[in-house]
């Protein structure tokens, strides 16, 4: 398999993110899970990251996303700290591009993590959204919008089930960028 970076951009390395959180607002809510596929160009190997992260404030979630994405006390017995996810993905990461479904919410709640833990972000300064380049690839004619779901099922890629899983997400991310990239 080899995974075709951006024409104008050539990255290192491509880490594609996907996070799963107990609402949308970054300032408000907090992530839950973190789903990572780090593609290393150079060497055409993939290695994954996944981290359940322990809620501070599971008081303000959103009961629909916590039911999006299956949160429950007993899966997320094990979850450990929003620092410790952190400084692990750092080492996965280093230098990579973050590329994301829909970059702005997934890196605004990364941007929002990195503020308060106090801790460097790792990423190259490129993100990349592979929904803006469905939107840009698929014509508008042909979906009926450009959810995840919508453009899995257009591209025919098995759509994420319907309890989400960070990982699992990112690799859907993945497949999505590499049948628009496909030469």
């Amino acid at each position: 398999m080899r995974i075709v970076p951006p024409t104008s951009y050539q990255p290192k390395k491509i880490a594609f993110v996907d996070l799963e959180t107990s609402g949308l607002s970054p300032n408000r809510h907090e992530i839950l899970e973190i789903g990572v596929i780090v593609y290393d160009v150079e060497k055409n190997t993939l290695r994954e990251f996944e981290a359940k992260i322990k809620p501070t404030n599971i008081e303000a979630a959103d009961p629909k996303a916590l039911e999006l994405n299956g949160y429950n006390e007993k899966e997320w017995k094990h979850a450990i700290s929003l620092r410790d996810a952190l400084a692990q993905l750092a080492e996965a990461c280093e230098g990579a591009s973050f590329l994301a479904y829909n970059v702005t919410f997934d890196w605004s709640f990364m941007e929002e993590a990195y503020r308060k833990t106090n801790m460097a972000d790792p990423f190259h300064y490129h993100r990349i959204c592979v929904m803006s380049m469905a939107w840009f690839k698929i014509p508008k004619a042909k979906v009926n919008g450009y959810s995840l779901k919508t453009v899995c099922a257009y591209l025919g890629i098995e759509p994420e089930p319907k309890m989400h899983r960070a990982l699992n997400g990112a690799r859907k991310a993945m497949e999505v960028y590499m049948k628009l990239t496909k030469v």
